[in-house]
């Protein structure tokens, strides 16, 4: 059954628009006739679901085997971004947590490491792990500058990776997964064939701001 793709998550009532022009981006518990998770972008890219993920207002819920993906991601020459709230609920080890870890020049991921943040594009990780808490909401992001890769925990940027190649793009983009599968809940999964900088960071955080409940 079709829920209604206006429903917002309690956290973000009263509506919000991201910055610039995202590509896709997913969040609270619309699907489509076909059962797929609605894209909120306008854009079409609805997510197929693995497994039997929770679906509810506040995303999907993920129990480390059920994960939602597209046949492929964008395509990044001159500049990427991708964002999401997640919150862990079975901390250590490897988890996916957006696009595909490859591990070749064909690859952008969010990746939680024992609860740090591996943010990664074109096989080139992030300078340094931010890390974050298990169990509490929190806003990650990288950004590809088409100079360098950046990752972000609640805004906070770690050291910018020098990179001027594009990435030939990932076969398979997940949600609550990137080659390793989610533990935990994701929302407001967006991502940008684009870099929306640093203020565009700062300005999804700070309209979704009041963290999924």
């Amino acid at each position: 059954m079709r829920t209604n793709p206006n429903r917002r998550r309690k956290w973000a009532r009263g509506g919000w628009t991201p910055p610039g022009t995202p590509w896709a981006w997913w969040y609270g518990n619309a699907t489509e006739d076909d059962g797929k998770w609605t894209d909120r972008s306008g854009n079409g890219r609805h997510a197929t679901f693995f497994g039997s993920p929770s679906l509810s207002i506040n995303g999907l819920t993920l129990d480390g085997s059920a994960y939602a993906y597209l046949a492929a991601g964008p395509v990044t020459l001159t500049g990427f971004t991708m964002a999401c709230w997640v919150r862990l609920t079975a901390a250590g080890g490897l988890q996916g947590i957006m696009g595909n870890w490859i591990g070749g020049q064909s690859d952008y991921a969010l990746i939680a490491i024992n609860s740090t943040l591996l943010a990664a594009y074109n096989n080139t990780q992030s300078n340094t792990l931010i890390a974050f808490t298990s169990g509490v909401w929190v806003h990650i992001a990288v950004r590809w500058t088409g100079d360098v890769v950046i990752g972000y925990v609640n805004t906070t940027p770690n050291t910018p990776v020098s990179l001027e190649t594009a990435a030939e793009n990932p076969p398979k983009f997940g949600i609550g997964w990137a080659y390793w599968v989610l533990t935990g809940d994701i929302t407001d999964a967006i991502v940008y064939d684009t870099d929306i900088g640093a203020d565009g960071i700062a300005n999804i955080y700070a309209q979704s701001t009041g963290k999924p409940t």
